[in-house]
């Protein structure tokens, strides 16, 4: 995952534009998240393990080559879940990673050979992928078995350490990043369609590994791996509506990171609080087949505006291959103070008046935003639409039915760390800062 550019400006309420990629490239390097996973180390085997020459036969899985990634001690990128193989001596030893290898080192790969220096790594052609049932085969322009890339395993430890960086104080706002790696994919939601699984349209969820529609406050808090940064001190789950390209297939983010801000519409950074267990709501609205007024479509690298719609980024003609197409979305930040969810997921909220949260809501959380990122591809992007567009989406344009879900699964004292060391103080603490002199990482 290479930060960039970081763009998040929005006209009434995405009020903030950010550039971090500098700061955050330095503090991170390529991101930790996309380390190696918790998978088995396989076996050894000799190579060589070039393909055979003759075709496989008809069904058979789809033969891997090997890519160089990287020569010993040396880091690369690829997209999504992928075997990697140490190369050494003739001898190759694999073993899962989802987009990054940190390092090209022994060890990694459950090895103990002293650094020869003459090792390098491989990854695999082919990237992991599961296939789901559809439970309403057509339904947003899938057919009946949907494949799907395999997310990122998740961390099942707390992952936190040292740093002499505090962030930079005396700003405006506060803000805390949270960047994520995709986890998993399915037919389900757990706020809208509690205990029914298949029943909603193919989601993308981000966070806590376990979500899935029986999906309670005590297994958001408790239970699953985490594929954010700080690893289980982080197993809230977020998910959006998959993105479909024009012939069918799931798009991979290639990235994904949540803000958590305090300074706007007129709450007081020092008035925000912690977001209480099991809270729950959404953003958007999945019926919607025209603009709406949280969801917004833009480019990462190049600012072209916050536009209604995935066709209306391609048509502007700025966005093109080597950018990323992102979807970014608000939530409300006022809170009634009683109940943790709301027969629609949205009247426990509401938005600031400009001068505060309304008499009606008076407990302010932090703003919490997504950003989640694609690749623009070299060829046509025509057609591309989200899960839940139920419109015709090839005449008027995908994406209008943007909307998010987020369900809270912070570990109590790291949240309370970053509200009060970052966004109470309006301190800007980057991506995983705590603000205390740790980094979740």
């Amino acid at each position: 995952m290479t930060m960039t550019s970081l763009q998040i400006a929005t006209s009434s309420r995405f009020t903030v534009s950010l550039l971090i990629a500098v700061g955050l490239a330095a503090l991170i390097g390529c991101s930790s998240l996309q380390s190696i996973s918790d998978t088995v180390t396989k076996p050894v085997v000799t190579l060589p393990a070039t393909p055979p020459a003759t075709p496989p036969p008809p069904n058979s899985p789809v033969p891997t080559t090997w890519v160089f990634c990287a020569n010993e001690y040396q880091g690369c990128s690829f997209t999504g879940l992928r075997d990697v193989r140490f190369v050494l001596d003739g001898k190759a030893t694999i073993q899962s990673f989802y987009g990054h290898l940190e390092s090209c080192k022994e060890y990694l790969f459950g090895l103990s050979v002293g650094g020869s220096g003459a090792a390098r790594c491989e990854y695999s052609s082919v990237m992991k992928t599961a296939t789901l049932t559809n439970p309403m085969p057509g339904m947003g322009g899938l057919g009946a078995t949907v494949t799907v890339p395999l997310g990122q395993p998740g961390f099942a430890e707390a992952r936190v350490q040292a740093t002499t960086d505090r962030g930079n104080l005396g700003m405006d706002v506060g803000a805390f990043r949270e960047p994520c790696d995709v986890s998993h994919f399915a037919f389900d939601d757990p706020i809208v369609s509690p205990g029914k699984p298949g029943a909603s349209h193919l989601h993308m969820f981000f966070g806590n590994s376990n979500t899935d529609a029986y999906s309670t406050t005590d297994s958001i808090n408790n239970l699953g791996s985490s594929s954010c940064a700080g690893g289980i001190l982080n197993r809230s789950a977020y998910w959006v509506p998959a993105l479909i390209d024009g012939v069918g297939n799931v798009v991979l983010p290639s990235s994904a990171i949540f803000y958590y801000k305090s300074g706007y519409d007129g709450v007081k950074p020092a008035d925000i609080n912690a977001m209480p267990d099991g809270l729950r709501m959404i953003s958007g609205d999945k019926n919607l087949s025209s603009a709406q007024g949280q969801g917004a479509w833009g480019c990462e690298e190049i600012y072209i505006g916050h536009l209604d719609s995935i066709k209306a980024v391609f048509d502007d003609g700025r966005c093109t291959a080597g950018n990323h197409l992102q979807l970014s979305f608000e939530f409300p930040q006022c809170w009634d103070g009683k109940y943790l969810d709301s027969s629609n997921h949205k009247s426990h909220m509401a938005f600031p008046t400009g001068s505060g949260c309304p008499v009606t809501h008076p407990k302010a959380i932090p703003v919490i935003t997504f950003n989640v990122r694609f690749p623009i591809p070299a060829v046509a992007a025509n057609n591309w639409h989200l899960s839940s567009d139920m419109y015709d989406y090839a005449s008027k344009g995908g994406g209008f039915s943007a909307h998010g879900d987020w369900w809270n699964g912070w570990d109590v004292n790291t949240k309370n760390t970053w509200i009060k060391n970052c966004l109470n103080p309006s301190t800007d603490c980057h991506a995983y800062l705590l603000g205390d002199g740790r980094i979740l990482f």
